[in-house]
Parts: structure tokens; C-alpha cells; sequence
């Protein structure tokens, strides 16, 4: 479900609306909130982080611009989880540097990971989408650098046939991406 369609359906019914951006988001709310409260705060603190989340979201949902609904949710969760990790680390007489997450390390970005991660799996359930054995002829030659005549040997076609198949794959690939596209570190 992308952005647009949470939002029409926020402007049909505000409660049915907001369900459905929690659960298009909440995993990637929880993600970024763990990752940061992990070494002080237990599941039971990111999930009431998860909350609080939510609750600002929806209280300022008529501010956020359209097209940056994911963004500022991934603001939002950031600021929050580390506002909650300074109160834990209070908590627990922990005094931590305001960029200090134990066993993070700098360049590990858990929110692009996921975001990642989100991409390559929806851009497998458009593959998928076209079928055997155009599917499999795709993820081998584009995925797998395979040969025309290895990818025929496994699908039981002729090298010539895998080509062309390849080629037409690609076409209607390349028109399914165009009236649905995905883009990295978009809600997919």
C-alpha cells in the first residue's frame, strides 16, 4: 500500500485509515526504534516507543506533505528512540554522549537496510508476477549473471527460446515497474 492510497483511505474513515498506516509501518518503526533502544531497553519499551510514534503521527497527520510520509515517520521514530534510550541510560545511571548507541556501529544504517530490503522484495513479487518461466529466466540471467544456454538447460528450453523470452520478460517487466514504480527508500 503506498502513500496515496493510506491517505484516501484516511479521508474515507480516519479510524480505518490510521489501522492501515500502522500496519503498513509499524514494522519499520520498530526496526529504527530496537535498533537504538537495544542495549538498555527491553520489547516492552519499543513497543510503548512504537506507540508514542504513532500517536504524534496521526496528531500532526494534516501537516505532513504528501510524498514525505515515510520520511517523516523515519524522523519521528529516530528523535523518539533516542529520546528514549537518553531516558533509559538515565535510568539506569548510564550517562551516554549524545551520539553514543552501544554496539552500533557508525556506519551501519539499520533504517536504509530495511528500506533495502523492501525494495529487492518487492521488486521479487513483480518478477514473480510474470509467471514460469519468464520468472525463473529473469532471476537466473539478471540475478545470477547465467548464460542463455545454462538457463535452457534448467528450463527445459532452447537457448534461442530463452533469449526471447528474456527479451519480452523484460518488456512487460519494464511496463508492470512504470504503472507501479518502486524506488529505493520509498514506501513500497
Amino acid at each position: 500500500m503506498n502513500e496515496n492510497e493510506i491517505r484516501m483511505l484516511i479521508c474515507k474513515s480516519q479510524e480505518y485509515g490510521f489501522k492501515m498506516l500502522f500496519q503498513e509501518y509499524q514494522r519499520y518503526v520498530y526496526t529504527i526504534v530496537w535498533d537504538k533502544i537495544k542495549s538498555l531497553g527491553t520489547a516492552e519499551d519499543a513497543e510503548e516507543c512504537v506507540s508514542d510514534i504513532f500517536a504524534e503521527v496521526f496528531i500532526h497527520f494534516e501537516d505532513i506533505n504528501e510524498g514525505s510520509l515515510k520520511a517523516y515517520i523515519g524522523t519521528i521514530a529516530k528523535r523518539t528512540a533516542i529520546h528514549r534510550y537518553r531516558t533509559l541510560s538515565a535510568k539506569s545511571g548510564y550517562i551516554a554522549d549524545s551520539d553514543e548507541f552501544p554496539d552500533i556501529p557508525d556506519e551501519v544504517d539499520i533504517q536504509k537496510e530495511f528500506e533495502e530490503k523492501e525494495y529487492y522484495k518487492k521488486l521479487y513479487q513483480c518478477i514473480l508476477s510474470l509467471g514460469e518461466p519468464d520468472s525463473s529466466i529473469i532471476i537466473q540471467k539478471y540475478f545470477y549473471n547465467r548464460k542463455s544456454a545454462d538457463i535452457a538447460e534448467s528450463v527445459g528450453l532452447l537457448p534461442i527460446t530463452v533469449r526471447v523470452r528474456a527479451a519480452r520478460a523484460l518488456k512487460r517487466l519494464r511496463k508492470i515497474l512504470s504503472d507501479n514504480p518502486i524506488k529505493r527508500g520509498d514506501n513500497l
